[in-house]
């Protein structure tokens, strides 16, 4: 079966036994236990309070959609959207149809857009270059305006990518040394990063 609501992607087997036991009705306890869950994991993912209340709607995406343009916005507010694919549009018809003031964003859509390109990251002071293929990193440079302040840093690489940093870990282990081309604190900031992503903190790189 294609599942069009997450994808289209094909249904996990077990997701498909799950769809052919029969539906608890909705005024026995059982109903009353597995909503109850869903509120509560559904606080934990946007790290609600635990007073907050999840409000379930009987109703498509775009029911949802309009039920937060209704309830939420009026005319006297001015909204900022990205109208970078359907559910952005949707979202501006949505604010059409009840008179919401708007300003929509539509970024230009990549074409031929291919992994082994190099990668460029934006910074206050200047830019880190990355050479293709950006994912398997040989070095990088972080070069500023005035060309004679950039900076070339290279590293041995034993695995691909980020999977390097594993592999180093893996050779501390076999050889019994603490040596590393990613220092501890390197580490431990990757950790934190990820950690706080996955809290839902706010991640600056």
């Amino acid at each position: 079966m294609l599942n069009f609501t997450v994808g289209p992607v094909m249904s996990n087997e077990d997701v498909l036994a799950v769809g052919g036991e029969q539906v608890p009705y909705f005024r026995t306890q059982e109903f009353s236990d597995i909503m109850l869950e869903n509120e509560r994991l559904m606080k934990e993912f946007v790290n609600a309070p635990n007073d907050a209340k999840a409000v379930f709607i009987t109703g498509s995406g775009t029911a949802s959609m309009e039920a937060v343009v209704m309830n939420v916005f009026t005319p006297n507010d001015k909204l900022l959207v990205i109208d970078g694919g359907s559910f952005g549009h949707r979202f501006t018809q949505l604010c059409d149809i009840h008179k919401i003031p708007y300003t929509a964003i539509r970024p230009a859509i990549g074409q031929g857009v291919k992994s082994e390109g190099e990668l460029i990251i934006s910074g206050t002071k200047g830019y880190v270059y990355v050479p293709a293929p950006w994912w398997k990193t040989d070095y990088f440079e972080v070069r500023y305006e005035n060309q004679s302040d950039n900076k070339r840093f290279f590293y041995k690489l034993e695995g691909e990518g980020i999977r390097f940093e594993i592999l180093s870990f893996i050779r501390q282990i076999e050889n019994g040394a603490k040596f590393s081309y990613i220092g501890e604190n390197t580490s431990r900031k990757m950790i934190e990063v990820v950690s706080d992503f996955y809290k839902g903190d706010f991640v600056r790189l």
